[in-house]
């Protein structure tokens, strides 16, 4: 089922893979060590047996953007709560969310203006693992939409 080595025919069909995905947000590494912290404490008790040598578990980056989510969602259901409003009425609880100040990203020098840096994913044909090239922002990204 899974095996050590990757066969050729998987190797051509994955030769032209390319994935953009987000960066990991400002502060992540500090995140991650939070969320390693608190999950070897009560409620969760999960262990980290490399803890007592500086190790780590690995916190993928997608893992700050629940944590961002779910965040944004608590807040919006705590003021609908608290207003006594309907919280299964999705339309009312957008106003909550929509129109309020949430940072993420680079701060641009233009006020209120986020810079999201792109990576790319690439699978290369050497006995590398893939490479990670940064491909632009959200502001460059749409100059480029506009001019083709």
């Amino acid at each position: 089922l899974l095996k050590d080595e990757i066969e050729e025919d998987a190797k051509k069909a994955f030769q032209s893979y390319l994935g953009v995905v987000a960066s990991p947000p400002i502060g992540f590494e500090d995140f991650a060590t939070e969320v390693n912290k608190y999950m070897q404490l009560p409620p969760f008790n999960f262990p980290n047996p490399v803890s007592s040598f500086g190790g780590m578990k690995k916190v993928p980056a997608e893992g700050a953007y629940l944590y961002d989510a779910v965040y944004v969602y608590a807040r919006a259901l705590n003021e609908c709560l608290v207003k006594k409003e309907d919280p299964y009425d999705g339309k009312g609880m957008m106003k909550y969310i929509f129109g309020r100040t949430y940072f993420k990203g680079k701060v641009c020098p233009d006020p209120g203006q986020l810079k999201i840096v792109f990576i790319t994913r690439t699978r290369i044909p050497l006995n590398s693992e893939s490479e990670r090239l940064p491909v632009g922002d959200n502001n460059g990204l749409q100059e480029n939409l506009e001019t083709t």
